[in-house]
């Protein structure tokens, strides 16, 4: 399962990061390229394996449908 975190100090090939509780950890980063304080990037033991956008750190959008409910 993997987890989105959020950087709080980055070096050149591992991150401290924090998650929404304030955990931090360590994060190998080699795989998402550089990333710098505020990036959301979502973690798997241990390892960075997709930098998020906003939109995608934010969570999903809400739909609407074009039909009503009866």
């Amino acid at each position: 399962m993997a987890v989105p975190l959020t950087v709080v100090e980055a070096g050149a090939l591992d991150a401290r990061c924090r998650d929404d509780d304030g955990r931090e950890e360590v994060v190998a980063v080699e795989l998402v390229g550089p990333v710098g304080a505020g990036d959301r990037v979502l973690v798997h033991a241990g390892v960075a394996l997709e930098r998020l956008t906003p939109h995608v750190a934010a969570g999903p959008a809400p739909t609407q449908s074009s039909e009503a409910v009866l």
